[in-house]
């Protein structure tokens, strides 16, 4: 009777096993997992199934496109550090900002100590928000850029961009409240102290019922460097491409 117990459990993980590896995905759910993986900012695991999917869906029409990836990521685990960044300034000039976030991401886990991690930081910030519309990876990455850099020049916009998401994305108010409220705190006579003011005056109101000809007052200080709302569709947070 051991015996055969024994034999009905190996054959059971052998039938779990063969399914395991047998498990037959579409083109589409290949390349949707490869996407999912990508936007994890898992590339290795995104690599393997563009990697199947070439192998298994060769006719596809992505790829081209998974080629490219696999290229890309190619690029990103085995440049060394002076050539990721030129490869980001060129896929930038291109504004291929999908392609140089990839770049950005390994630039940081491969080189932690580079001296200017806080500025790539505070770029793929913006892509996320500007570019990726990934609003809460852009938050984690301001809230990185504070742990990591307390003293940085980019300190203070990060503490401004975390407020503004949450205000103006997420529509967590009461999150956009505190981060706002720790801007002042922390910079009170920064140049963005009085955007900060009418962010929290207009939390949670509908941009689109303030009349801002009328009541001019209702307008957000504007600043030369970083532009406050000032109309609908407009947008109190610094915009600038990378």
């Amino acid at each position: 009777m051991r015996k055969h117990g024994i034999a009905y459990i190996l054959l059971a993980l052998a039938v779990l096993l063969f399914a395991g590896c047998g498990e037959k995905l579409t083109e589409e759910q290949v390349l949707a997992k490869a996407r999912e993986a990508e936007l994890r900012v898992e590339y290795a695991q995104a690599q393997k199934y563009y990697e199947r999917l070439l192998k298994e869906y060769p006719q596809s029409n992505e790829t081209e496109t998974a080629r490219q990836k696999i290229a890309l990521f190619n690029s990103a685990a085995s440049l060394s550090e002076d050539k990721l960044q030129a490869e980001i300034q060129k896929y930038e000039s291109h504004e291929q900002f999908a392609e140089a976030l990839v770049l950005y991401n390994a630039l940081l886990a491969r080189f932690p100590n580079n001296e200017k991690c806080d500025e790539v930081l505070q770029k793929v910030g913006l892509i996320y928000l500007n570019n990726q519309e990934q609003y809460q990876r852009a938050v984690d990455t301001y809230q990185r850029l504070l742990r990591d850099f307390p003293q940085s020049k980019h300190a203070a916009q990060a503490q401004f961009m975390i407020g503004y998401i949450f205000a103006n994305h997420i529509k967590d108010y009461d999150k956009a409240r505190t981060a706002y409220n720790a801007f002042k705190e922390k910079y009170p006579q920064h140049e963005l102290t009085p955007s900060v003011d009418w962010e929290l005056e207009h939390l949670g109101k509908d941009i689109s019922e303030l009349d801002f000809i009328a009541n001019s007052k209702d307008q957000a200080p504007a600043s030369d460097k970083q532009p406050a709302a000032s109309a609908k569709g407009s947008s109190a947070a610094p915009h600038a491409n990378p």
